[in-house]
């Protein structure tokens, strides 16, 4: 899924590979062995970032970086951002500004850390639009208007482009590159990415939310993407619950709130915990509890398709249980 979403088009690839050949005009210089650990802390953070010399040949840190964790991170997050990053966890931010050698402009880098992997993909994925444009710098990333966010692990990484064009972009690009080469490499997805089916998934749609799932159902933590019927799309969720116990009382408690005594009437085909509901609000609704897991598919059109993909959700839950 981790290549998949970092997908991009023929022109956005040419773009890339221009920006980092153009690289060495900009003075990137890769380091020859990459960190082992990722930083803790905004302080340690910043100090990885600080011998750009060895780095970013002849670029210079400008003075002032600012860094603030807590209720206070959010006071370093562009504006536009702020509501939505609010949704999540957010540990701290480090915000500073790094100056390329002329005649580039300056670019402003937000580093921002997340209680986990899942709240920082939350975030990146919230902040990007339909009509984002997905790139590839050795992590998940889009541009979007004129800033390049990435996400890597337990960090997004913000940069607003300086200038308009190619020069802009590639300054932000190499940027969020620098701030990228002092964490390790990307290595699993969350567990939970993992678990819901790649099979029709429509490109980047997949969301992660801690409120209300698709902002129609109150059921806490959960992933949820689209996924491509035949002619028509349904969405599919996957909700974690502390253990199977929660599990199996929110099974009931969802069952009874689109249709009242559905808990007592499985639906044989998926298992003892599945039913098959038609709702106003949510069309064809199929919910199905596994493990510590719900799995919905909202909105069905295509019962095959619908069944197929709870089917594959269900054997990758077991498979890790």
């Amino acid at each position: 899924m981790l290549a998949r979403t970092a997908i991009a088009s023929g022109g956005a690839i040419a773009r890339l590979i221009v920006a980092l050949l153009l690289g060495a005009g900009l003075g990137l210089a890769q380091p020859e062995t990459g960190p082992t650990t990722f930083p803790a802390s905004p302080a340690e953070m910043l100090a990885r970032l600080q011998p750009l010399p060895q780095q970013l040949k002849d670029w210079t840190m400008a003075p002032g970086p600012e860094m603030a964790t807590g209720a206070a991170a959010a006071g370093l997050v562009p504006p536009e951002a702020t509501e939505t990053l609010l949704i999540y966890r957010l540990d701290w931010v480090l915000r500073l500004r790094l100056v390329p050698p002329a005649p580039h402009d300056p670019v402003t880098v937000h580093v921002m850390h997340f209680t986990d992997p899942l709240d920082a993909f939350g975030a990146f994925a919230a902040l990007r639009p339909a009509d984002a444009e997905a790139m590839n710098l050795k992590t998940v990333s889009f541009w979007t208007g004129a800033c390049y966010c990435a996400w890597r692990e337990r960090f997004v990484v913000h940069t607003p482009a300086s200038s308009a064009g190619a020069p802009g972009r590639m300054t932000a690009e190499v940027a969020t590159d620098a701030a990228l080469s002092v964490m390790p490499l990307p290595s699993d997805l969350p567990l939970m990415m993992r678990l819901i089916p790649e099979a029709r998934q429509v490109p980047h749609s997949l969301r992660y939310y801690r409120q209300n799932l698709l902002g129609r159902l109150p059921l806490g933590n959960a992933l949820a993407a689209d996924y491509f019927e035949n002619g028509t799309q349904l969405q599919l969720a996957l909700v974690r619950y502390a253990d199977d116990e929660a599990a199996r009382v929110a099974y009931c408690d969802v069952s009874n709130l689109f249709s009242p005594g559905a808990c007592a009437n499985p639906l044989a085909l998926l298992g003892r915990g599945a039913q098959v509901l038609t709702t106003d609000k949510f069309g064809l609704v199929y919910l199905m509890h596994e493990g510590r897991y719900l799995v919905l598919a909202l909105d069905v059109h295509d019962r095959d398709t619908a069944e197929g993909l709870l089917r594959i959700t269900a054997t990758d839950i077991r498979i890790v249980r």
